[in-house]
């Protein structure tokens, strides 16, 4: 393993498109700036989308440090999981240059 990879928290963030400059907005409110969006597609708990009228997923990832994704987490739990279908994780990853993500 490289000594130079540091730890740090990967938050994961599936939800309707519909969400999406909301969930941006707390991501920034949580201090946490960069992310990359995608629209997806799959199958779980919730019922399968089959037209774009219904709208589409969007996966939203991020890095930062601990803090942060406790904090967001948190606010994902309060504002979001009791009224909509979202679904949010988070994963330690190693990183090159850490210091991007505090």
């Amino acid at each position: 393993m490289n000594n130079h990879l540091k730890p740090v928290k990967m938050i994961t963030i599936i939800a309707l498109d519909a969400l999406a400059e909301r969930l941006i907005s707390d991501l920034k409110a949580c201090g946490i700036q960069g992310y990359t969006m995608a629209e997806v597609a799959g199958e779980g708990l919730h019922v399968r989308h089959f037209s774009g009228w219904e709208g589409r997923n969007i996966r939203i990832d991020t890095l930062t440090n601990e803090t942060k994704a406790a904090q967001l987490m948190e606010l994902l739990s309060d504002q979001y999981f009791e009224k909509y279908g979202i679904v949010a994780f988070v994963q330690t990853v190693e990183v090159l240059r850490p210091e991007k993500y505090n």
